[in-house]
């Protein structure tokens, strides 16, 4: 079974009179033009959306699973399951289709393909992000972590290792967060902060202190 490809979207087109030579069209033809302008748009929307349920309906059917996974050569297991629920939650819910962030996955079976850890799994998904955030994407290259990636140190996250995968929320809410994914890698220095005045107040509600990435941005981490 293949999985249906993602629908060309249509051009729009503003359609208008021919003004008459030497006079001004008439504002009431604005409104007129609006309408027509979203009739032409608003279709072409609505059938990428559909599109987009359609595959994510289909994706499911198998990777709602939480047996679902996969193993590497070294032995290791990951499982391949998504919490439907936190997915429709997150940013992309809806919006995305599966294979914008897994292109080449639009086959069923999937093709075949072997990785030797957990570590090059992860690394096989390290430039998905980077066709909607290229801005973001372009910034994390003067990064240390990057630096670190291109060292050959595949402990350094990517993308998807700071914000998740399929349950992404808002990156800087809730503000705690930041810290706590952090910590994640950095546990002694979160430990210090914790015990910080930043880290207290921030614990007692406080948001009005500085995070981490206030200090060490997010995506041009420094050292």
């Amino acid at each position: 079974m293949r999985i249906a490809p993602r629908p060309g979207g249509r051009t729009a087109r503003t359609i208008g009179a021919t003004r008459p030579r030497g006079r001004l069209a008439p504002l009431t033809r604005v409104p007129l033009i609006i309408v027509l302008t979203l009739t032409v748009i608003c279709p072409a929307s609505a059938a990428a959306q559909e599109s987009a349920k359609e595959e994510i309906e289909t994706c499911l059917s198998c990777h709602s699973d939480d047996s679902l996974s996969v193993t590497f050569a070294d032995g290791m297991s990951h499982r391949l399951g998504v919490d439907q629920d936190a997915f429709a939650r997150s940013v992309h819910g809806g919006n995305l289709k599966c294979t914008d962030c897994h292109p080449g996955m639009g086959e069923i079976p999937h093709p075949e393909r072997q990785y030797a850890d957990l570590p090059h799994f992860r690394a096989s998904f390290r430039e998905a992000c980077k066709s909607c955030h290229f801005d973001n994407y372009t910034q994390s290259l003067d990064g240390v972590h990057q630096q670190l990636l291109a060292g050959g140190d595949n402990r350094a996250p990517a993308c998807a290792d700071c914000h998740g995968s399929h349950a992404i929320v808002p990156a800087s809410r809730p503000r705690p967060a930041i810290s706590r994914t952090c910590a994640r890698c950095h546990p002694d220095v979160s430990d210090i902060y914790a015990k910080s005045v930043h880290g207290t107040s921030l614990r007692e509600g406080n948001e009005d202190v500085p995070v981490c990435t206030d200090c060490h941005r997010s995506h041009d981490i420094a050292d």
